[in-house]
């Protein structure tokens, strides 16, 4: 009697390994027959939890797909998801080298990031000549990331000779599309009178409009002034 249960337990078991065997080569068959965006789209759900249950290992697995279709918006996350271990580990080498696949095809996004990646020196031999370079690609495509993010380049002199000037109407524009790193830097322009003339009230608005999008620096800013 033991044994027939038991043989009728293994034979359940085998009949259920099967049974997802199946689903998941007809899934696979459906995800080969997905397009690009189809793949990208999907693995976004899965990626944020939007329409579909937070999963960043299936995530991954759908975006490689549509990566390897030669979407560069897949590309991209397929490097951010590298970089940053999201249903894969880290590895910073697949990191760039999506990212120059990405790069490749124009994606501002990817341009925005490996810029960031050179300005670092994560992954790459630092190199400011080369972050500045992409961060301007990026530019001239309207991404407000990289506007701010050069800003902080002229800020602080790297790649570029140093310019408070440039920083300040870099950091406006990005501040005026509502990012609040750039509304943060404005601030603290317009606080010390650096790039542009000391305002106090341009200063708080600024720092306002960051910590409503919680920024903690800008609100550590408006505690210090005690407002």
């Amino acid at each position: 009697m033991g044994f027939e249960q038991e043989d009728t337990d293994a034979a359940k078991n085998l009949r259920i390994s099967e049974w997802f065997k199946e689903m998941s080569d007809a899934v696979n068959v459906k995800y080969a027959k997905m397009g690009a965006e189809a793949l990208y789209e999907l693995a976004l759900g899965h990626y944020h939890g939007d329409g579909a249950t937070q999963d960043f290992d299936e995530a991954f697995s759908l975006m490689m797909q549509s990566a390897e279709k030669g979407y560069a918006a897949a590309q991209n996350s397929v490097a951010v998801m590298h970089e940053n271990g999201y249903g894969t580990e880290v590895n910073l080498v697949k990191a760039v080298e999506f990212y120059l696949k990405a790069v490749g095809q124009g994606d501002p996004c990817a341009q925005v990031n490996l810029g960031t990646m050179f300005n670092a020196g994560e992954g790459v031999v630092q190199d400011y000549a080369e972050a500045v370079r992409l961060t301007r690609l990026a530019v001239r495509q309207g991404d407000y990331y990289a506007t701010y993010n050069l800003g902080t380049f002229y800020e602080k002199g790297e790649g570029v000779q140093q310019d408070y000037a440039q920083a300040v109407e870099c950091y406006r524009i990005a501040a005026s599309h509502g990012l609040d790193g750039a509304q943060f830097r404005l601030g603290v322009m317009y606080y010390n009178g650096t790039g542009v003339e000391e305002d106090m009230a341009e200063a708080v608005k600024w720092f306002w409009l960051a910590a409503d999008q919680g920024n903690e620096e800008a609100q550590e800013m408006l505690d210090k002034m005690d407002l």
